[in-house]
C-alpha cells in the first residue's frame, strides 16, 4: 500500500519555497512554531486532486492499493479536529463539515482509480490533546462510519497529533529532542528554538518517561470501538511486536488486524519470525528508544540504537532479501 499524505501545519517549512504552510485554520503547531494560513475555498478543488492523482501514480507504479492518511494530525486529521479546524464556512463546524474534504479526497481516489482498487483509510483513535477541543473517539467512529458507507475498504487506527508527543509514539525518550534537533526535521528550525529544546530536553524526556511509557497494543481500546461498530476491516498499530500480543488483539476480536512500523524497521523479517513456529534467537527486536522517529526529516528511515542495528545488519549479511522476482521462493528464516 502506498500511504498518501499532506502535512498541513506539521512542517518546520513549507517544501513549496517561497510559500507558507497551509490548515484548515491558522493555528500555530508548537513543536515546530509553525504559523500556517489557512487554506482558500478555491484551492481545495487542487488539492483534493493531488491526492487523486497521487493515487493514480501508485496504481500505475504497482501498488496493490492506497491508504489516506488522515491520523497525527496531518491535513486531513487538521480539519477533523475542532481545536485546529476554526472554519466557518462548509469545511468547517460541524462534524459533517469537518469531514468534508476527507469525502472529496476519498471520492476523487476511487472515480480515478475505479471501485476495484483498494482504497483503505488511517485515522485517529483519540486526538490526545488535553485542554484543547480534540476531536472524541466516538466523533472518530462516526467519522470513520460515514467513511465506510463511502466505501472506504479497512480502517487503520492510530493516535495523536505532533502536539500530542510523547503520547503519538510512546516508548523511551532519552536522546530524542537532541536527535531531532540535531540529526532530524529539526535541523531546519530556527537556531532559538533548537537551542531552547536542546536545553530542556532532560528534563521534557524524563517526564514522557514516565508520562506515555507505551506497550503492546497501545491503541486497542479506541480500536475496539470502531471494531463493534463497522461492517469493514479495522486494523489497529501501536506497539505491537511479539506473537503473543497481535495474537490476542485479533483473537480477542478487539481488532481484525495488527501492523507496525517500528518493530519492522528494527526487523525487516518480523512477519516470519513472528509466525515461525519457534521464535528465532538473537534477532533484532525493537526496543522502543524512538531513535527513528527523532531523525526523520533528515536522515534515512533506520533503527538508530546501535547494539539493535548491529544485529540487524548482522541477520541481513546472513539472510539477505529475496530478490523481487523470486519473492514466491522466500522460505522462513531458520537462525
Amino acid at each position: 500500500m502506498a500511504q498518501l499524505n499532506h502535512g498541513g501545519r506539521q512542517m518546520v517549512e513549507s517544501a513549496i519555497p517561497g510559500q507558507r504552510t497551509v490548515s484548515a485554520s491558522s493555528v500555530r503547531e508548537p513543536l515546530y512554531g509553525t504559523k500556517p494560513r489557512p487554506l482558500r475555498t478555491d484551492e481545495i478543488p487542487m488539492l483534493v486532486d493531488t491526492f487523486a492523482a497521487a493515487a493514480e501514480r501508485a496504481r500505475e507504479a504497482g501498488f496493490d492499493g492506497v491508504q489516506i492518511h488522515a491520523a497525527h494530525g496531518y491535513l486531513l486529521g487538521q480539519f477533523l479536529t475542532p481545536h485546529t479546524n476554526r472554519r466557518s464556512d462548509r469545511y468547517g463546524g460541524s462534524l459533517d463539515n469537518r469531514t468534508r474534504l476527507l469525502r472529496e479526497v476519498y471520492q476523487a481516489i476511487r472515480t480515478r482509480v475505479g471501485d476495484d482498487y483498494p482504497v483503505l483509510l488511517k485515522m485517529n483513535g483519540t486526538d490526545m490533546l488535553p485542554l484543547r477541543k480534540g476531536a472524541t473517539t466516538a466523533e472518530l467512529v462516526r467519522v470513520a462510519e460515514v467513511m465506510a458507507d463511502e466505501g472506504i475498504d479497512a480502517v487503520e487506527i492510530s493516535r495523536g497529533h505532533y502536539e500530542s508527543w510523547p503520547g503519538m509514539i510512546l516508548g523511551h525518550y532519552k536522546g530524542f529532542i537532541r536527535g531531532q534537533v540535531l540529526e532530524g526535521s529539526g535541523t531546519k528550525m530556527t537556531r532559538r528554538r533548537r537551542l531552547a529544546l536542546l536545553g530542556a530536553a532532560p528534563v521534557i524526556e524524563r517526564a514522557a518517561e514516565r508520562l506515555a511509557p507505551g506497550g503492546d497494543g497501545f491503541n486497542l481500546t479506541q480500536a475496539q470501538q470502531f471494531t463493534s461498530r463497522l461492517g469493514i476491516p479495522v486494523i489497529c498499530v501501536g506497539g505491537f511486536h511479539t506473537a503473543a500480543g497481535m495474537t490476542s488483539a485479533i483473537e480477542s476480536g478487539r481488532c481484525d488486524a495488527v501492523s507496525a512500523a517500528r518493530a519492522f524497521i528494527a526487523d525487516p523479517y518480523l512477519y516470519q519470525h513472528v509466525t515461525a513456529a519457534a521464535t528465532p534467537t538473537d534477532i533484532p527486536v525493537c526496543g522502543y528508544c524512538n531513535g527513528c522517529i527523532a531523525r526523520f526529516g533528515g536522515k534515512p528511515i533506520d533503527c538508530y540504537n546501535d547494539e539493535i542495528r548491529s544485529r540487524k545488519e548482522l541477520m541481513l549479511r546472513d539472510h539477505p532479501p529475496v530478490p523481487a522476482d523470486r519473492l514466491g521462493e522466500a522460505r522462513p528464516i531458520q537462525n
